[in-house]
């Protein structure tokens, strides 16, 4: 009896978690920790996510060994029986969605700040064209557009590229052509005649 006491002590409890937790997640109830100063309201989120990871594991591993020995000891129990059979469908069905959660979930969208990288290395060539009278040369991507690029971004990853490209422009000062590769398969490219998206990559100092 002192197994099946442990176990019905763990369904409950994890079962109840997660049912706390699904109320939370999905605004299902109101978010008690909004009282909290920010710091402390970020700690108990983070409890709260790590529970959310764990709770519906212990709730269906407990209450699958908890269902087992009141088949085994042919308890007549009915209530421990519904009490093992939520803790195992909670347990599955959350389970489940952590499980597609993390070897399905698509990558991060990061379009938007490959273009504003690009419209910002844009207007940095520009300023410094109006004051040089050429655009910076460089072999390759310049790691920065002295001084008013202190570091040039790079490509912030989950993209069809590892890096933003750049066509040389050190026979043609009045001339570059940057872009990055876009998760769409497109292109967004920051040249001396703009920025701009495009079907195709560049493939001179034109850009397009």
């Amino acid at each position: 009896m002192k197994k099946v006491k442990i176990l019905t002590i763990l369904s409950l409890t994890f079962t109840t978690i997660s049912f706390l937790i699904i109320g939370i997640f999905f605004s299902i109830v109101p978010n008690p920790f909004s009282v909290f100063p920010t710091g402390i309201e970020i700690l108990l989120e983070s409890i709260i996510l790590l529970l959310f990871i764990i709770s519906p594991f212990i709730a269906l591993i407990s209450s699958t060994i908890l269902l087992i020995l009141l088949i085994k000891r042919k308890e007549s129990n009915r209530l421990l029986l519904i009490l093992a059979l939520v803790g195992i469908i909670v347990g599955l069905v959350m389970t489940s969605y952590i499980l597609i959660d993390i070897f399905h979930k698509p990558p991060p969208y990061k379009d938007p700040k490959r273009e504003s990288d690009m419209r910002q290395i844009a207007l940095a060539m520009e300023m410094y064209y109006d004051e040089m009278n050429s655009y910076l040369q460089s072999e390759f991507m310049p790691v920065t557009i002295p001084p008013h690029l202190n570091l040039v971004p790079v490509d912030p990853g989950y993209g069809p590229c590892s890096s933003y490209q750049w066509i040389s422009n050190m026979d043609d000062p009045q001339k570059y052509c940057t872009w990055a590769c876009l998760q769409d398969g497109r292109f967004f490219a920051a040249s001396h005649k703009g920025t701009g998206e495009l079907d195709e990559a560049p493939n001179n100092l034109d850009c397009w």
